[in-house]
């Protein structure tokens, strides 16, 4: 997750009536090492506010360890069963998990099964970023707006979305075959062709179920 990204989220949440007994499932959490102190503003915008506020929260991923509260395959029949232990959440918060999955829908269908009516999901997806597999990356990268077209609107309403600009390195969007074709083109004829590159990007979307 970037900070301009953790910043949008806690401005999203920030608008929500949120109070003390809510409960917030968060999907793909990682470890607490990586929301504290690989990555602080996770925890620092996040989950720090809630925590104050009295909010309930359940941080689920695959692999077991500290700060893994339910160690959950959301792509294996047996997270539904996981997941109706735990009950239905007031907010399911998703970041930067759907492009590490081999069938979104099923994911999908977990978000929209876990929380209540009248509930929030929050979503997060790279638009423009490098491949990076943890293990996998399908190289999904919608805009906000594919996002909000997993969602049908006569079930739920769109509270905010948007793609926004974050701070990091720039990424290369040439190919590395095609680079290299440029190089050997710059020699021969003395040109100064430079790979494509652009700033990293990030969907997100704020979905309230009807």
């Amino acid at each position: 997750m970037f900070l301009k990204e953790a910043i949008w989220i806690k401005n999203a949440l920030e608008t929500l009536d949120l109070h003390e007994g809510q409960a917030l499932i968060d999907f793909g959490s990682s470890t607490e090492e990586f929301r504290r102190l690989f990555q602080p503003y996770i925890d620092y915008h996040i989950f720090y506010p809630l925590r104050k506020k009295g909010l309930r929260i359940i941080h689920t991923d695959l692999k077991k360890d500290d700060g893994v509260d339910t160690v959950c395959d959301l792509t294996k029949p047996d997270s539904g069963p996981i997941l109706q232990k735990i009950g239905l959440a007031d907010i399911a918060l998703c970041t930067n998990l759907l492009e590490h999955v081999s069938d979104r829908q099923i994911v999908i269908g977990r978000l929209k099964n876990c929380v209540k009516p009248g509930g929030i999901i929050i979503i997060s997806v790279p638009y423009i970023y490098r491949w990076h597999p943890d293990p996998i990356d399908t190289g999904y990268r919608p805009t906000h707006l594919e996002l909000a077209d997993l969602f049908p609107e006569d079930e739920y309403t769109r509270l905010s979305s948007e793609t926004i600009e974050v701070d990091e390195e720039p990424v290369v969007l040439t190919s590395y075959p095609l680079y290299l074709f440029m190089r050997i083109i710059n020699r021969i004829f003395k040109l100064k062709l430079r790979p494509s590159i652009a700033k990293n990007r990030v969907s997100l979307i704020v979905i309230r179920k009807k």
